[in-house]
């Protein structure tokens, strides 16, 4: 081949690449733009998980995560529709695309993030065990092989109580009042959960018996986006800030939990810098 065949050809396969990028690079929609494009944001959220977000009475989706997503919605100017999610199913929805985003009690884990992406910090609780009452309350007293340790599927606390109690048995639910009623039943010696939650979840159990047993683990959780989608995960970190800065995310915070955010969002009397500006196609 000579020179001048050699530099056509090589122009033909850098043409033929770069028309290979581009249209790859417009097959991937960023989530931001899918939302913006249909008209609505697609909100995973666990129905089952009060103050953080769970479905009352009359079936409407409540809690603090839920009403971020609303605010979200709102500086989107587009619909919320809210999504179910568990334990089981939450990150497989998000991956397959049927949710944007989890505005669940979701913990940012290692494990996880090597799948799915997170947001900043939004949330920390306090995990207990919930023991029947005259039970001891000491998490101590469960430790080793001889107890059965209740626990939904694929929660953190699983691994957080393994770290200590190698050889602790567990059985795994689904849903939180699943998990109540194997502990009060006798099917679990005691099970995780945080302490905000299972003191509500009690108050609506009549004659529960049931009885919330000491602190093992302070957890911390984030919203969940899928992997490798920049433009959709630094609007949610900036959408948190500035409902901080607005004092929207505290009012929220007090509304579901009666307290203070226990959280730094960004760094301790401090947010991002820049976050407060708003320019260009960045909405709020």
């Amino acid at each position: 081949m000579d020179r001048r065949s050699m530099l056509s050809a090589m122009g033909a396969t850098a043409a033929a690449s770069l028309v290979a990028k581009g249209a790859k690079a417009e097959e991937v929609t960023s989530t931001l733009d899918a939302i913006m494009k249909r008209g609505h944001l697609l909100a995973g959220a666990r129905y089952d998980y009060p103050p953080g977000s769970f479905a009352d009475a009359q079936g409407v989706v409540q809690g603090y995560g839920p009403d971020v997503a609303r605010e979200f919605g709102k500086h989107l100017g587009v619909e919320v529709k809210f999504v179910q999610t568990t334990s089981q199913t939450r990150i497989p929805l998000l991956l397959n695309g049927q949710i944007d985003a989890e505005f669940g009690p979701t913990t940012n884990s290692k494990i996880r993030e090597e799948v799915v992406d997170f947001s900043l910090i939004w949330n920390t609780e306090q995990a207990v065990i919930l023991v029947r009452k005259g039970e001891p309350t000491d998490p101590k007293a469960y430790a080793g092989t001889e107890k059965t340790i209740g626990a939904t599927q694929g929660a953190v606390y699983i691994g957080y109580w393994r770290a200590t109690n190698a050889g602790a048995k567990f059985k795994l639910f689904q849903q939180y009042p699943e998990l109540l009623l194997a502990v009060a039943q006798g099917q679990v010696d005691c099970v995780l959960i945080d302490s905000l939650q299972a003191e509500l979840m009690i108050e609506k159990m009549s004659d529960a018996k049931l009885a919330v047993g000491e602190p093992f683990y302070r957890d911390s959780s984030a919203i969940m986006v899928r992997q490798n989608d920049s433009k959709w995960r630094n609007w949610v970190n900036w959408g948190l800030q500035r409902l901080w800065l607005e004092g929207k995310l505290q009012e929220i915070y007090r509304k579901y939990y009666n307290e203070e955010p226990g959280f730094v969002l960004w760094q301790p009397g401090m947010m991002q810098p820049g976050v407060a500006e708003v320019h260009g196609p960045d909405k709020w």
